[in-house]
């Protein structure tokens, strides 16, 4: 516990034992009595903190911000009770931020917040201070990304949510109060724009242009494997195609910190050809089955060079729409829960990204199939409505129905049970005088 005692001078000061066992003390200055208790009071919070551990309240961490850089915080951080608080340039910051995740995430993953790093600091500089961004400056970035840099609504959003997680980490760090990325409002990171299928003629040309049996076992695993394109590939190795049990082991980086770092996927019929003949080809002692998937070749470009050999145009997002293809394909000849099982994403996700409404679907939607209901069972309780009749005459057919005699306007349809010619022109029932138009022709 800390206690409270004034010195001669006047000034207050806080005595309490740190959490190395030392006695210290802090300076308050000249404070009536209220001040003081209530510093007392804060004082003995960040203790507690220190000491047990325990999260500090909301409004605790909002007054270390808005005593930054004064006397009292400098005493604070000397006396071990808050870690020295920094104000930092946007560049600085995002800096220490990367090299805070670089050991817990992975390169890709990196490689896209740099390039969140170079956007926003080309927007707001580099040495604006991080503490002086505003949520306004928040919402002026997120349209700089969409119409300056012409960057389509998912990937605003996901710049954007980078920045979120970014400035959060900034507020648990008590450098800011609020984070200003907080209450923005996201576009859909879905992009169905983008989407391509990629069907079995369109692959088949691609596998013949392919230039060696390794390039044909590179898009067979992405086309037909659904596999992530490179970190799942680099993975596979001989000894984890089951061929006893026609399955292959898919190990998988990205979601291994889910706790899901493997999954088992189908020997397809479409790659067990192609992985017999690479085992066959593949050196005695070969431990991966894709030899030159080392390091950071780039695929992409070999893969659009083979695809215009192919007499094709490069589809957007290559290996990502491949993928997309075999997950629609999957879910349509089995389940969903089989789809996401071999692909390795979850419903949800493979709802919003992944899952295609093929050309072929469009086109069979337009045909009636022999097990639909015919139109006419839908619609034949409808009735056929006729031309209007004229005055009644001698050529005109009946205009009442079987039992019913009534008058009926100049204007009124003929029922087209009535106007058969089978009816004579004498009629059904006996004729009715007085009226103007009878119920018998006449």
């Amino acid at each position: 516990m800390a206690s409270l005692s004034r010195e001669n001078n006047g000034d207050l000061r806080v005595r309490f034992f740190g959490k190395d066992g030392k006695r210290k003390s802090i300076c308050l200055g000249k404070q009536n009595d209220r001040n003081a208790t209530r510093l007392l009071d804060r004082i003995e919070m960040l203790l507690t903190a220190i000491k047990t551990g325990a999260i500090l309240e909301d409004h605790i961490q909002q007054w270390l911000v808005t005593i930054a850089d004064t006397p009292l915080a400098k005493q604070l951080e000397r006396a071990g009770l808050i870690k020295k608080q920094l104000k930092l340039t946007l560049e600085a910051f995002i800096d220490e931020y990367l090299a805070f995740k670089e050991q817990k995430l992975k390169p890709t993953t990196l490689i896209t917040l740099k390039q969140t790093r170079r956007r926003i600091t080309k927007f707001l500089g580099t040495k604006i201070n991080i503490s002086d961004i505003t949520q306004a400056d928040a919402e002026k970035y997120q349209v700089f990304l969409s119409v300056q840099e012409k960057l389509s609504d998912a990937t605003v959003a996901r710049d954007c949510k980078r920045c979120r997680e970014i400035f959060e980490y900034a507020k648990k760090s008590r450098i800011i109060k609020d984070n200003p990325f907080a209450s923005l409002k996201l576009p859909s990171q879905e992009n169905k724009e983008r989407m391509f299928t990629i069907t079995p003629e369109m692959a088949t040309k691609v596998l013949n242009a392919c230039p060696s049996l390794e390039w044909k076992l590179i898009f067979a695993m992405a086309r037909y494997g659904g596999i992530r394109m490179p970190s799942e590939l680099v993975k596979l190795r001989w000894q984890d195609i089951l061929w006893s049990e026609n399955k292959i082991i898919i190990h998988s980086p990205k979601t291994a910190h889910q706790g899901k770092p493997t999954r088992i996927i189908p020997l397809f019929p479409e790659l067990k050809p192609l992985l017999e003949q690479a085992f066959d080809a593949a050196p005695e002692g070969s431990v991966n089955v894709i030899k030159h998937c080392q390091g950071t070749k780039n695929y992409r470009k070999g893969l659009k060079e083979i695809i215009l050999k192919a007499g094709l145009l490069p589809w957007p997002k290559l290996f990502n729409n491949l993928r997309s293809t075999r997950e629609t394909e999957l879910a349509k000849n089995y389940s969903l829960q089989a789809a996401t099982a071999w692909i390795g994403n979850t419903p949800k996700i493979a709802l919003g990204h992944y899952l295609q409404v093929t050309e072929q679907e469009w086109q069979t939607a337009t045909i009636l199939r022999p097990e639909s209901v015919p139109p006419s069972a839908i619609f034949g309780h409808f009735p056929v409505h006729q031309g209007q009749a004229e005055l009644c005459k001698d050529s005109q057919s009946l205009t009442e129905v079987y039992g019913s005699c009534e008058v009926v306007r100049n204007d009124a349809s003929c029922n087209e049970v009535i106007q058969s010619k089978e009816v004579t022109s004498l009629g059904l029932e006996p004729r009715t005088y007085g009226l103007k138009v009878c119920c018998s022709t006449n």
